[in-house]
């Protein structure tokens, strides 16, 4: 199974100015909130489906590590550059669910989070 991730996404209504609160759980910005920071203001969504099967999330021979809480987004583009087409990394990178472009895989901060509100 392939998790993926969207940027942050930011929750203040461009039309409105209103905030828009979400909680963990909700259906939002294609995919499912899995993690509110503090200030309610950033999130992190996961894909609602697997993206595909089988699929390898780097490649062999090449240690490529992402820890923190935005590390996620950036080693996903560092495994695509260096291993190219065939992994999990260009799957997420290339994605497109409801609209959003942003996809990426989770760093190990981010899987964590993932593990914790499931």
């Amino acid at each position: 199974m392939i998790l993926v991730l969207l940027g942050s996404a930011f929750l203040a209504s461009a039309q409105t100015g209103n905030r828009q609160k979400v909680k963990l759980g909700d259906h939002y910005h294609g995919g499912i909130v899995f993690f509110v920071d503090d200030s309610g203001d950033r999130v992190f969504i996961a894909a609602p489906y697997d993206q595909s099967q089988g699929a390898r999330w780097g490649c062999s021979g090449s240690i490529i590590g992402a820890s923190g809480l935005t590390d996620g987004k950036s080693n996903t583009a560092a495994i695509v550059g260096h291993c190219g087409r065939n992994t999990a990394a260009y799957i997420c990178d290339t994605l497109t669910i409801g609209g959003y472009t942003d996809w990426y895989l989770p760093s190990q901060f981010e899987l964590n989070k993932m593990y914790e509100h499931a």
